[in-house]
């Protein structure tokens, strides 16, 4: 049976969409794969934070939060996005926590620290790893 010039040109486009298709997704193995080098270099200079310094830890936080989206943004896998995202939320709130705890130091504001925040900070930091880790294992 031979093809019509339209038929054959309509049947190399679906045959490209579907290809391309098949391209973007991505397995929880490759998502947690592309995780785990991405994350390297960032994960690096964060342990080199002094965290006795509230500004220079919120500052550092915060650049670490922006990578950690950049990665996030490019994770094609629903379920490890899902749980990335988790951790990139709670990143978020501890750099808050920080500028927060650099104000108070600097005198700016006399309020105390607010302990409450701080443990739901921690709780929702174990949760948020042990959801990811439970998908890709630990972050190294």
């Amino acid at each position: 049976m031979a093809l019509t010039k339209p038929a054959a040109v309509a049947l190399a486009l679906a045959l490209t969409f579907t290809l391309s298709a098949c391209g973007s997704s991505q397995t929880v193995e490759e998502a947690c794969e592309y995780v785990n080098t991405e994350i390297k270099a960032p994960s690096e200079e964060m342990s080199g934070v002094d965290s006795t310094d509230p500004e220079a830890a919120e500052k550092a936080i915060k650049t670490f939060t922006k990578e950690l989206g950049n990665i996030e943004g490019d994770i094609k896998n629903k379920e490890v996005k899902d749980a990335f995202g988790n951790l990139v939320d709670v990143y978020e709130d501890l750099a808050d926590s920080y500028k927060d705890l650099a104000a108070t130091a600097k005198g700016e504001d006399t309020a105390d620290i607010d302990t409450e925040k701080v443990t739901e900070i921690s709780t929702n930091m174990q949760e948020a790893s042990q959801k990811y880790a439970e998908l890709c294992g630990d972050i190294s």
